[in-house]
Parts: structure tokens; C-alpha cells; sequence
């Protein structure tokens, strides 16, 4: 996936991030936390907080991606269609998850 450096001074190595080191932790009723952890040192990175609501938008975008995946070469007007399906949800993600950030921020520490 990617060379990453923890940024604990402690640490400081490198380490490649795959995507079987990425968790996922409830945090408090319909509340995850999605985070890796530097496998030398274990220091916590997070990489999003979600809700029910963000999960289930999220797995609408990725059956739509699927569905244009499958579509491939059939058709602009529905790639067009999907494509703005995706960019509309994703829009409605990124506003919910900025508004459960604000909400959550002791989770942040």
C-alpha cells in the first residue's frame, strides 16, 4: 500500500502499510473507529470515525462502483449518471463525518 514513518519520537521507522493492519474499533454505541498501528511501536493512527449512517453511505458507493465496473463500455449517460450518485454521496460522507468529528473529539485523544 504505502511507506509510512511513525511520527512518535521515540520511534520514528518505517513501516509499510497493508491494508490487514487497518482495524476497526467500536468506540461507543454506533460509533467505529478505523485506525493502523505502527508495528514497532503500536502508536495509534486514525483513519476515520463512522456512524451507521456514513457505514451505510459508504456501502452504497461501493455497489455503485461496482455497478459501473460491470457497465464498463455500455453506455456514457449511465456512467455520468453513477458518477455524480458517487460524488453526491461522497459529499454527504465527508459533511456527516466533519459533523461526528466535532461531536466525538475526545475520541481523538
Amino acid at each position: 500500500m504505502a511507506i509510512l514513518r511513525c511520527d512518535n519520537v521515540f520511534c520514528s521507522k518505517e513501516f509499510e502499510l497493508r491494508t490487514d493492519m487497518i482495524k476497526t474499533r467500536v468506540i461507543k454505541a454506533d460509533i467505529e473507529k478505523t485506525y493502523f498501528s505502527c508495528p514497532h511501536c503500536g502508536r495509534e493512527y486514525t483513519v476515520l470515525f463512522t456512524d451507521s449512517q456514513i457505514r451505510d453511505i459508504l456501502e452504497r458507493i461501493k455497489n455503485i462502483k461496482q455497478k459501473i465496473k460491470a457497465n464498463r463500455g455500455h453506455g456514457d449517460r449511465d456512467l455520468v449518471k453513477h458518477l455524480g450518485q458517487v460524488k453526491r454521496l461522497q459529499e454527504e460522507a465527508v459533511r456527516l463525518g466533519m459533523k461526528l468529528r466535532d461531536e466525538s473529539e475526545e475520541f481523538l485523544y
